[in-house]
């Protein structure tokens, strides 16, 4: 089962309708009672924990940290500002392109990866069906994702 907790709501994204959706369709694959942080922040931290945790001197539109792959826990690390650039820029919406980039780092909290190829083309596969579903379910327009550009972390507690 899995449950999100919000934290630092940055912005005007009306997130809480999808997050009920993303609790019910990922209830399976989250075997135990699992609560996934969700941090909504501005460019100002995005930049100050992308500089922490990976050396990279910019905002950044999602990190996520994975705790317990094996329980799967940890946190999704959203910025406001790139979510709102990126909609723009693909002309999405910003709620599709939140909806995309948490679907994704719901995927290396279950210990996907995109390491390698293989590995990379299974995530790609899972990650189109759970978007297509829930874009067709919330009516929302979801444009594809670019994996190469994928900020994920793995970090113990």
């Amino acid at each position: 089962m899995l449950k999100f907790e919000v934290n630092n709501q940055k912005g005007s994204l009306k997130i809480k309708p999808l997050l009920k959706r993303l609790e019910k369709f990922f209830k399976k694959d989250f075997k135990k009672p699992t609560v996934v942080s969700l941090a909504i922040v501005d460019k100002k931290i995005s930049k100050k924990l992308n500089q922490k945790y990976r050396g990279k001197r910019e905002a950044t539109d999602i990190l996520t940290f994975v705790y317990e792959e094996k329980d799967a826990t940890g946190e999704i690390v959203l910025c406001y500002d790139k979510i709102k650039e990126r909609a723009k820029k693909e002309d999405g919406t910003v709620l599709g392109v939140a909806a995309r980039l948490i679907v994704h780092g719901l995927f290396h909290i279950l210990g996907y990866t995109h390491k390698e190829d293989r590995a990379a083309l299974k995530m790609e596969q899972k990650e189109g069906a759970a978007l297509k579903r829930i874009s067709a379910i919330m009516a929302l327009k979801i444009t594809s994702f670019d994996c190469s550009k994928c900020k994920h972390l793995s970090k113990s507690r």
